[in-house]
C-alpha cells in the first residue's frame, strides 16, 4: 500500500504553472475545485502531493456523469397513454 504524502497549501501553490493568492486557493478548496480535496487539519490545509485543480462543471462526460445529470436535470418522462373517460356518477 502506498502512503500518502501530504504538503502544505503553500507548497502547493507553489508547483503550480501559475501561483495564485493563498485566498484563492482556499476559495478553489470550499469551492470543491481541487481532486482530491484537501484536509484540514486545525488551522491548515493539507494537500496530497498528487492533488490537481480540476472544474466540476467541465468534467469529462461519462456513465457516471450521465447518471448524475439525468438525476438533477431530470429526465424525459414517457409518454403515457389516455386515460379512458369515466361515466358520471351523479344521479
Amino acid at each position: 500500500m502506498t502512503k500518502i504524502k501530504f504538503i502544505t497549501l503553500k507548497e502547493w501553490n507553489s508547483r503550480l504553472p501559475r501561483p495564485r493568492s493563498e485566498e484563492t486557493v482556499r476559495r478553489w478548496v470550499r469551492a470543491g475545485k481541487i481532486y482530491p480535496a484537501p484536509i484540514l487539519d486545525g488551522r491548515e490545509y493539507l494537500f496530497d502531493d498528487r492533488a490537481i485543480k480540476i472544474d466540476p462543471k467541465n468534467l469529462q462526460k461519462n456513465s457516471v456523469n450521465r447518471l448524475l445529470e439525468r438525476i438533477n436535470d431530470g429526465k424525459n418522462p414517457k409518454p403515457r397513454p389516455a386515460r379512458p373517460t369515466t361515466k358520471s356518477v351523479r344521479p
